[in-house]
């Protein structure tokens, strides 16, 4: 069954978010993506900050992204409010 929804986020901060049919758990435990199994459920994952994946040589096995693009490494937190839409 496929259920769609809408949503609305009152305030207008900039995050990252994705869904899917596996956890996180299944995820960091499978070596490939075949050795999943599709969930009925689905997860959605919020961020409010993430980093690319390289930095000016993503060629270098020490590579980071430029230092304004980092985030620190401490604990952060976030709040959002998700509201149906009727």
């Amino acid at each position: 069954m496929i259920r769609e929804w809408d949503y609305d986020l009152p305030e207008r901060r900039s995050f990252g978010f994705g869904a899917t049919h596996y956890t996180r758990e299944d995820m960091e435990r499978a070596d490939y993506s075949f050795e999943l199994s599709k969930n009925p459920k689905t997860f959605l994952n919020i961020d409010k900050a993430w980093i690319g994946v390289g930095g000016t040589n993503s060629w270098s096995r020490n590579s980071l992204p430029l230092p304004v693009y980092r985030i620190p490494n401490e604990s952060l937190s976030y709040q959002y409010r998700i509201t149906p839409v009727f």
